[in-house]
C-alpha cells in the first residue's frame, strides 16, 4: 500500500500564507489565541509524517522553545496543549490512577521484534463496545507524586501522524487522520516520555515498553483541495442548501457512480406516476404517467406530520397533471424540487403526490410496488430532521447553531473534543455562486494552512483542530470505518424521520440516500455511510445486501448452534455466541427496529413493510405470514415484548439485573389485524427476539394458514392460525418468596414454575400485555428451555391464543446428574439449557 502523493506546490520551499484564515465567531474564544504560524509549523511535511511507532519528525529544538513560540503561533499553542495533556496522563499512570484508561493490544513485534505495546484510550467508550469504561477514582493526595519529567531545555517535541486504511472498496492509499506529538530526547518512540527502552523482563530479556497514545490534533481539508486525496477529514457547511453543500453532494454522486458497485447510473423505468419538476425558473411542476418511460429520478422520504398537506386524490388527478404551482407546495416538497433541479434530475417521486390516497385499490397496488420505486431511484432525499411537510429538507441555522459540532468519529469513540465545538464550519453567502468563496465560523481555536496552487487550480487548504483520535500505524493500519475503532453510530437513525414506520423500508430499499440532519449531511449507500465531516460509518441496520444474505441462510443456521460452544452459566448461551445471523442486520433486527417506530394509521402495520417483504420474498422464494417467514417460522415467532430498559450485569458470583425506564405500553388492537403469534397484532410494543436452541428443538410446525385482506400477499390479513406439536405443560406463578440464585440469568420477568418429567423447574415469563398476566396458564415448549405461553379459546378445544413467552432452567436433579462442568475429566459438558426433554408427552395445539 503506497504512501500519499504530496500536494503540488509552487516550489520545493513553498510555504502556506502567513497566519490563519479569517474566521467569524459566535463566541469569544476565537479572539483568545494567536493567529499566526511560525516558520517551523509552516514547514511541516504532512504528506511524509512518520507513523506513531516510527522516529518522529523534528519540530522545535526544545520544549522551552515550543513554549516560547506558543505565545505567537497558533499551531504551537495546540501542539503544546497536546503535549501537556499527555504529561497529565503519564502522571496518572505514575500514580496508579489509570484504571479503565488502557486497552491492551495483543503483543506486537514492531520493527525490532521486541516491543510490547499498549494503546492508551482517552475516551468514555472502549472500541467495539457500547458500555462505559470505569476509571478508578483518585484517592486523597493521589496526584502528589510527579513523574520525573526532563527539564524544558533537555527535551524536544517530535511530530507524527496517524495513518488509516480505507478498506478494499475505497482507494488503497492510506489516509492521514491526526497529527500527534511526543516529547523525548530523541526521535525514537522508545525514548519518548512515559515509554521504557530495554526494560528487563522476568526471563532476563530486554523489551521496549511502549504506550501508543494517539493524536490530539485533527486534520481536515476541503473536498476540492489536493490534500483530499489522503486526508479524509472535511469541513461541514453551515447551510446544506448552499453551493458548497451541492458541491459535496455532486462529489458523492460522482464518486459512487464511478467507484462503487452500488448501482449503475443508467436510466430506470419510471413509477406509475411521477412529478416532472421542469427546469430552474419554472413556477410549476407536473404529474405525469411513468408507463413506458425510462429516466433517472429522485425519491423523497419524509414525515407527513399534521401540517398543511397537498395530496393526490381522485378529485385532484386532472389538476396535478395540468400543473401544480410551486407556491402551493409545502416547504419540504419545494426543497426537494430545488434539489432535483440543482442536480439536473428531472423527475421526483413523492408518495402523497403520486399515489391516489382515497383509492384503496390504487393505494394497495402502489404500496406493494414501493420496493421497486425506492430501489430504482437514482437518489433518495431524506428530510431526516423534519417533523412534518412544512419543515423543509434543509435544517435552518436556528437549529444547526444549537447542535454541537462534534465529529461522527468523536461521537463513536466517546472522547469529546478538548474544546467543545472544535470543528469550524464553512459559511457562504447565499448569493455567492463561487463555491470557493467562504468564511469560517468557529467557536474554538483552529490553525489554517493555505498553500497556493502550482497549476492555477484550487489552493490546498488544511485546518487543524483539537480533537483526539486513537492510534493507527502505517505498518498495521486500522480501517477507518466506524465501529472499527469505536461503538456503532447512526446519526440518521436518531432523527425524527426514523421514528416513523413507513420510512424504515424506504431507507433500506434505497440504493443511495442523502440524509439532511441537524449536525451535517450524511451519504449512505451499500458500501457504507459517509458523514459530511469525512467520517466513514458501517450501518448494518440499513444494508439491504446484508438483509438478503441473512434471510437466505438455511434453517439449520437459525438460533444457537452446537458450534457456538458450551456454557458455564446455567441456562445462559455460550460465551462465544453473539447476536448474529438474522439478528445482526437481518430480519429479526429489522423487526426490532420497526416495532420501536410509530404509524399514524395502525392498519398500516403490515403494509408499511410490504414493499421490502415483497423484495425478500421474490429473492428467497420464502412464504410470508403476517410479518413472519415460513422458512424461519419457529425463530420468527419467538419474540417477546421489552417494555422497560433491561441491563444484565455480571458481578462477582453471578448477575445483577437492573430495570430502567418504560419503553412502551403495549396493547391489543380493537380491530383484528393479525394472529396473536404475530408481533403485528400489538400496538406500541417494542419487540426483541430470543435465541432458540436449534440442536434441541422439541416443537414442530404441523400446519398453517393465513387469509389475506387484499391481493397483496405482503399486506393486511383477516385471519391466520398455526398448528404446532410439542410438550404442553401447565405453569404457575412461583411462590412469593422465590428468588433465583445469583448465578442464574433470571430477573426481568415474572417468576414461574413448571412440572416436567424431570421434576419441578423454575423460570420467568414475559407477558405481552401487562393486564393479561396470569397466575396459571399453558406453556408449549419449542426447545428444552423456551416456551410460548398460551391461554385456551372458549368453546374451541385445542385452540389457544398467545399470552407471551417463558424461559425455564433445569431442575436440581438434572443439574446434579449432568453438571455444567465435570471436575473428574476437567471438561465442560454440552447440556440442555432447560428442563423439557423429548421424553415429555407431545400435544397438538392451534394458535390463532
Amino acid at each position: 500500500m503506497g504512501g500519499p502523493t504530496p500536494v503540488a506546490l509552487p516550489s520545493a520551499n513553498a510555504r502556506p500564507a502567513q497566519g490563519t484564515a479569517p474566521a467569524s465567531s459566535s463566541g469569544p474564544s476565537a479572539a483568545l489565541y494567536p493567529k499566526s504560524l511560525c516558520t517551523l509549523c509552516q514547514n511541516i511535511l504532512f504528506a511524509s509524517l512518520p507513523s506513531e511507532d516510527e522516529p518522529g519528525q523534528a519540530h522545535h529544538s526544545s520544549l522551552k522553545a515550543l513554549k516560547a513560540s506558543a505565545v505567537t503561533c497558533t499551531l504551537c499553542t495546540m501542539i503544546l496543549g497536546a503535549a501537556m495533556r499527555i504529561r497529565e496522563n503519564i502522571n496518572e499512570e505514575f500514580n496508579g490512577n489509570d484504571t479503565g484508561r488502557f486497552i491492551s493490544f495483543a503483543p506486537s513485534r514492531l520493527h525490532n521484534g521486541r516491543r510490547q505495546t499498549v494503546q492508551t484510550h482517552f475516551g468514555a467508550f472502549c472500541p467495539g463496545t457500547v458500555g462505559r469504561a470505569s476509571p478508578s477514582k483518585p484517592g486523597p493526595g493521589s496526584m502528589s507524586k510527579q513523574f520525573p519529567f526532563e527539564n524544558d531545555h533537555a527535551i524536544r517535541p517530535w511530530l507524527f501522524g496517524s495513518w488509516w486504511d480505507l478498506g478494499e472498496v475505497e482507494a488503497k492509499q492510506q489516509q492521514l487522520v491526526g497529527l500527534g506529538v511526543r516529547l523525548g530526547r530523541s526521535a525514537e518512540i522508545e525514548n519518548g516520555e512515559g515509554n521504557k527502552a530495554g526494560e528487563r523482563m522476568a526471563d532476563g530479556s530486554a523489551q521496549d515498553s511502549i504506550k501508543l497514545r494517539g493524536t490530539f490534533l485533527r486534520l481536515r481539508t476541503r473536498a476540492d483541495s489536493p490534500f483530499a486525496s489522503y486526508i479524509p477529514g472535511r469541513l461541514v457547511t453551515k447551510d446544506s442548501s448552499s453551493p458548497l453543500a451541492y458541491q459535496r453532494i455532486r462529489k458523492w454522486l460522482d464518486h459512487c457512480d464511478s467507484s462503487h458497485p452500488c448501482m449503475p447510473s443508467k436510466e430506470k423505468q419510471l413509477p406509475t406516476r411521477i412529478l416532472d419538476v421542469g427546469i430552474t425558473g419554472s413556477d410549476t411542476v407536473t404529474l405525469i404517467e411513468g408507463a413506458g418511460r425510462k429516466a433517472r429520478f429522485l425519491a423523497l422520504s419524509h414525515r407527513w406530520g399534521t401540517s398543511h398537506r397537498i395530496t393526490l386524490t381522485k378529485a385532484t388527478v386532472s389538476s396535478f397533471m395540468a400543473g401544480i404551482k410551486l407556491d402551493k407546495l409545502p416547504k419540504t416538497f419545494l426543497d426537494a424540487v430545488h434539489i432535483a433541479r440543482t442536480l439536473q434530475i428531472r423527475y421526483l417521486w413523492i408518495d402523497s403526490m403520486c399515489i391516489i390516497q382515497d383509492d384503496p385499490e390504487d393505494w394497495e397496488k402502489e404500496a406493494e410496488e414501493m420496493a421497486s420505486v425506492y430501489h430504482s431511484a437514482y437518489l433518495t432525499i431524506a428530510a431526516s430532521f423534519s417533523e412534518d411537510d412544512s419543515s423543509g429538507c434543509f435544517p435552518p441555522w436556528s437549529l444547526r447553531s444549537k447542535s454541537a459540532r462534534i465529529s461522527s468519529d468523536i461521537q463513536s469513540h466517546g472522547m469529546g473534543p478538548i474544546t467543545a465545538n472544535a470543528t469550524p464550519l464553512l459559511s457562504q453567502d447565499d448569493t455567492n455562486a463561487n463555491a470557493r468563496a467562504a468564511a469560517y465560523i468557529a467557536m474554538s481555536r483552529f490553525a489554517m494552512f493555505v498553500y497556493p496552487s502550482a497549476t492555477n487550480g484550487p489552493a490546498a487548504e488544511l485546518t487543524i483542530t483539537e480533537e483526539w483520535m486513537p492510534s493507527s500505524l502505517k505498518s498495521d493500519p486500522t480501517t477507518y470505518l466506524i465501529p472499527a475503532f469505536g461503538r456503532p453510530f447512526n446519526a440518521p437513525g436518531l432523527q425524527a424521520l426514523a421514528t416513523r414506520g413507513w420510512t424504515l423500508q424506504e431507507r433500506i430499499l434505497s440504493p443511495r440516500t442523502l440524509h439532511f440532519c441537524p449536525d451535517q449531511m450524511y451519504w449512505e449507500c451499500p458500501v457504507g455511510q459517509l458523514a459530511e465531516d469525512g467520517g466513514r460509518i458501517s450501518d448494518l441496520e440499513s444494508n439491504l445486501s446484508r438483509l438478503i444474505t441473512t434471510q437466505q441462510q438455511p434453517r439449520e443456521m437459525d438460533g444457537l448452534r452446537s458450534a457456538t460452544g458450551m456454557t458455564l452459566i446455567e441456562g445462559y448461551p455460550p460465551a462465544g455466541w453473539t447476536s448474529q445471523g438474522r439478528w445482526k442486520g437481518g430480519w429479526l433486527e429489522l423487526v426490532r427496529n420497526y416495532t420501536t417506530r410509530r404509524l399514524t394509521m395502525g392498519d398500516d402495520k403490515l403494509p408499511a413493510l410490504s414493499g421490502l417483504a415483497k423484495l425478500l420474498g421474490d429473492v428467497t422464494g420464502d412464504v410470508y405470514m403476517a410479518g413472519l417467514w415460513v422458512g424461519h417460522l419457529l425463530e420468527d415467532m419467538f419474540w417477546r415484548v421489552k417494555a422497560k430498559e433491561e441491563q444484565r450485569i455480571q458481578v462477582p458470583g453471578g448477575f445483577a439485573h437492573v430495570v430502567g425506564k418504560t419503553l412502551c405500553r403495549p396493547k391489543r388492537t380493537a380491530k383484528y389485524r393479525a394472529p396473536t403469534w404475530s408481533w403485528a397484532a400489538l400496538d406500541d410494543a417494542h419487540v426483541v427476539f430470543e435465541p432458540l436452541d436449534f440442536d434441541r428443538m422439541l416443537a414442530t410446525i404441523v400446519d398453517r394458514s393465513i387469509t389475506l385482506a387484499t391481493k397483496n400477499t405482503y399486506g393486511r390479513v383477516t385471519d391466520g392460525w398455526l398448528k404446532l406439536k410439542g410438550p404442553l405443560h401447565s405453569v404457575r406463578r412461583a411462590p412469593p418468596d422465590y428468588r433465583p440464585r445469583k448465578e442464574e440469568p433470571l430477573g426481568f420477568g415474572v417468576f414461574m414454575t413448571v412440572q416436567t418429567v424431570g421434576g419441578m423447574a423454575f423460570g420467568e415469563a414475559y407477558f405481552d400485555i401487562e393486564s393479561e398476566k396470569q397466575d396459571q396458564c399453558m406453556a408449549l415448549f419449542l426447545d428444552t428451555s423456551n416456551a410460548l405461553l398460551l391461554t385456551p379459546v372458549d368453546g374451541r378445544p385445542g385452540t389457544f391464543t398467545r399470552l407471551g413467552t417463558a424461559k425455564f432452567l433445569r431442575t436440581s436433579e438434572q443439574r446434579r446428574k449432568e453438571p455444567l462442568y465435570d471436575s473428574r475429566t476437567n471438561t465442560a459438558n454440552k447440556v440442555p439449557y432447560g428442563p423439557a426433554t423429548s421424553g415429555n408427552s407431545m400435544s397438538e395445539v392451534i394458535i390463532v
